[in-house]
């Protein structure tokens, strides 16, 4: 399928295409025209207009075109949600969000403009890789949280904290972390649905390895806001002594 742009791309006009190609369409064929022909080309060539005036696919509501596309195509996944909210920051002068690196990614895209690049689609091609690594990033940052944010998160609004551990390992170690409850990994399907959708969920296992990545797949693959506990119940007694 073919979409199309402005041309001069920068920070969202990289980001769609790199999320275009990632997550709705493996083989787009992307097209760059002035701003003021986006709208004809687009007819022309039976194209998807993105992030230009008027598109279902562009700024509304002080949200980025990014922001859009992950809207219109119901892409769930946290570490995208995340993502966007760096992209919005980068791109957008009234920022919803805050997040730190988005100074970066903005200072990054200025960079590339630099560089004196053949054209857009070079510039996607030398590009993308910063948002697979920023992807990355984003995908860790949303399955784990370290023992040091999890007691600050405890001080507060308090997580609901579930023992992934199997049997075996609860047998061998029957300690648990303070006000978590039991939930047996085998059994996910019979118990996620009881989770509620309006807190976070906080999964330990012994060491937060295979245990916690499968049970959070889980989870999330359900909607599931929740995380794992990096290191484990190793790790939270090894910051109490």
């Amino acid at each position: 399928m073919k979409w199309i742009t402005r041309e001069r791309v920068k920070v969202d006009r990289v980001a769609c295409p790199w999320l275009i190609r990632k997550s709705i369409d493996p083989e787009a064929v992307f097209l760059f025209a002035p701003a003021e022909r986006v709208t004809e080309r687009a007819k022309e060539e039976g194209a998807i207009p993105f992030d230009v005036p008027g598109a279902e696919l562009g700024h509304h509501s002080g949200k980025c075109s990014f922001e859009a596309i992950i809207a219109k195509y119901d892409l769930a996944d946290p570490a995208l949600q995340l993502l966007a909210e760096i992209v919005h920051g980068a791109d957008v002068q009234k920022d919803l969000y805050g997040r730190p690196e988005a100074p970066g990614l903005l200072a990054i895209a200025k960079g590339f403009s630099l560089f004196g690049l053949r054209d857009d689609h070079e510039i996607l091609e030398k590009e993308f890789i910063v948002y697979d690594a920023l992807y990355a990033y984003c995908r860790q940052r949303t399955r784990t949280i370290s023992v040091g944010e999890l007691q600050r998160l405890r001080s507060g609004e308090t997580p609901l904290v579930l023992d992934v551990r199997r049997e075996s390992d609860v047998a061998a170690n029957p300690q648990t972390l303070p006000g978590a409850e039991r939930r047996d990994p085998e059994q996910v399907e019979a118990w996620a649905q009881d989770l509620p959708r309006d807190k976070e969920v906080i999964i330990y296992c012994v060491h937060g390895g295979s245990v916690s990545n499968s049970v959070l797949d889980k989870l999330q693959s359900r909607g599931i806001q929740a995380r794992y506990l990096e290191g484990g119940l190793d790790a939270w007694k090894q910051a109490a002594r």
